[in-house]
């Protein structure tokens, strides 16, 4: 009990974080820090531009960075299933709808037939339409999911394959590939754009006008929202063009295709003002929001509630978990309940879209803070691993055995950190007589320090390690020391909330005490940790 204590006492040390300065209303004097964000989110080679708007306590900030500008249209994507919910939600409060109405009610009976037929069996007259808010009708994605002996039409699109397509067409798509689940499958839900293509074709039927109009009529008008509109003309070139890895799509044709599942054009600020609508009930009664939290699983750390997502990653992290919704351009429009914070905005690369989460928590972090002033940035971080220890006498074998790191950087400069760890470690020997094996579990301290990249995908590391020996279990010989070595190390940072560390200690004080079977050697040992990272 007392080791696992003092363990406890070790993490939450090194994760702990000072708060100087006083609690202020503005985010002015965050701003600086906040197109930081921005600006190093471009530096990585893999964003060409981005563009947030972040509101907290009536205090708004916007920035940009890269090719795109502040007040720049571009394409949402399936953020627009967020003006889908509002709609059927009005017409839910208009008691023109109930969310557990069938589908067949307002869709056309070609439509229906063969619709949804899983093992044999058909299910379409069973989907309602809070089955398809929240993706538990087990329809495939007809845009994401691949034609039986073929590519997905998201392939097709990204390798700049422009094409059109009708409603009628991508329903066809959906029910070419078959269903993947019976609806209302306990813990079951899949993604699915032809859920939202139903969708809108439902309101058109009930409200007699298109998506669009419904859109223009009941959100955009009554925000006023002169930015945001459907894409419908293959001539409009307002919106940026979209990105995948460096090659600039031109898909015009696709965009005006995708309609009520992804075809909304705006900005960072027209969609800020639209989340914060969302949520407060200027757009519909604001206790239906409660109902619409039922959530399952769809992709991690996804999850799908009736309508709207939730982004939710391990509490070690220290994220924000926040409700909203997100498209594959790399565009989202999320809220942040416990502290009361919206945020929009877009990093325009379809092969990265999870980058917009990343940029979008460190957003609503640094806005979170009441410091007046970061003296460092941060990042710390907890890794399991093993090592490969050089502890062996001539009649015994090297011994691998588990590590666990606490980690802690401060960049100090801009490709310069400072480093400092807590590892616990266990190396030990095999020896052919029993009375010399040693089984050796030791705490180290190394300080390092580290040359990073630009775009910190890699750095290496070099310093100095105290390594104390807190017992053995040899027999008859318990013994403790303290021994010195000096740690190298390689960093491969594969996301910003994980990294693979590689290192190498050599060992710079002899070893051989206390009747030690190998008198004279040095410890020296490899190791290698996965680490979840805390930016």
């Amino acid at each position: 009990m007392k080791k696992l204590t003092t363990f406890l006492i070790l993490f939450s040390l090194l994760f702990s974080v000072s708060m100087n300065g006083q609690d202020k209303k503005s985010l002015s004097y965050k701003s600086k820090d906040l197109q930081k964000i921005l600006n190093q989110t471009v530096e990585n080679n893999k964003i060409h531009g981005t563009s947030f708007a972040i509101k907290h306590k009536n205090e708004v900030w916007s920035g940009s960075a890269g090719n795109i500008d502040d007040d720049q249209q571009y394409f949402i994507a399936s953020t627009t299933k967020l003006f889908v919910t509002t709609i059927i939600l009005q017409l839910v409060s208009e008691e023109q709808i109930s969310l557990d109405d069938k589908i067949s009610n307002y869709l056309d009976a070609d439509i229906m037939a063969g619709l949804h037929i899983y093992k044999g069996k058909e299910y379409s007259n069973e989907l309602t339409i809070k089955n398809l808010l929240a993706h538990t009708s087990g329809l495939a994605d007809y845009f994401q999911n691949k034609r039986p002996g073929g590519m997905s039409l998201e392939d097709e699109i990204v390798k700049g394959i422009d094409q059109f397509w009708t409603f009628e067409e991508a329903i066809a798509r959906t029910k070419e590939m078959g269903a993947l689940f019976a609806p209302n499958t306990p813990g079951k839900a899949h993604y699915s754009d032809g859920n939202f293509q139903l969708l809108g074709k439902i309101i058109e039927n009930i409200t007699g006008k298109s998506f669009a109009e419904n859109c223009e009529e009941r959100i955009f008008e009554p925000l006023n929202l002169s930015k945001t509109y459907m894409y419908a003309d293959i001539t409009d070139d307002r919106p940026i063009k979209m990105y995948y890895k460096d090659n600039e799509l031109d898909i015009p044709k696709a965009m005006t295709s995708f309609g009520a599942d992804g075809g909304v054009v705006s900005t960072s600020g027209e969609m800020l003002t639209f989340i914060e609508a969302f949520f407060t009930g200027k757009l519909f009664p604001k206790e239906y929001i409660a109902d619409l939290q039922q959530w399952n699983k769809i992709f991690s750390p996804l999850r799908s509630g009736i309508g709207i997502h939730l982004y939710k990653l391990p509490k070690i992290l220290s994220t924000p978990t926040m409700i909203g919704h997100s498209g594959l351009s790399g565009a989202l429009a999320y809220y942040d309940p416990k502290e009361d914070i919206y945020v929009a905005g877009t990093v325009n690369q379809i092969a990265y879209p999870s980058t917009s989460f990343t940029v979008a928590s460190k957003l609503v972090k640094r806005t979170r803070s009441n410091k007046m002033n970061q003296l460092f940035e941060t990042v710390s971080g907890i890794g399991l691993g093993g090592t490969y220890s050089t502890i062996a006498n001539n009649d015994g074998n090297f011994r691998i055995s588990p590590t666990v790191t606490l980690y802690k950087e401060f960049r100090l400069l801009k490709p310069i950190s400072f480093s400092a760890e807590i590892v616990y470690n266990s190396k030990g020997e095999i020896s052919k007589d029993k009375d010399a094996n040693i089984w050796s579990h030791y705490v180290e301290l190394p300080l390092m320090l580290k040359l990073n990249t630009i775009n910190n995908k890699f750095g290496v590391s070099a310093g100095y390690s105290t390594n104390f020996l807190l017992f053995s279990n040899k027999p008859n010989d318990t013994f403790q020391r303290i021994e010195f070595s000096v740690p190298i190390g390689v960093h491969y940072k594969v996301s910003d909330f994980f990294q693979i560390y590689l290192k190498y200690n050599i060992g710079l004080s002899e070893i051989g005490k206390n009747g030690y079977a190998n008198e004279g050697l040095k410890n020296n040992w490899f190791s290698i940790s996965l680490m979840l990272l805390k930016p």
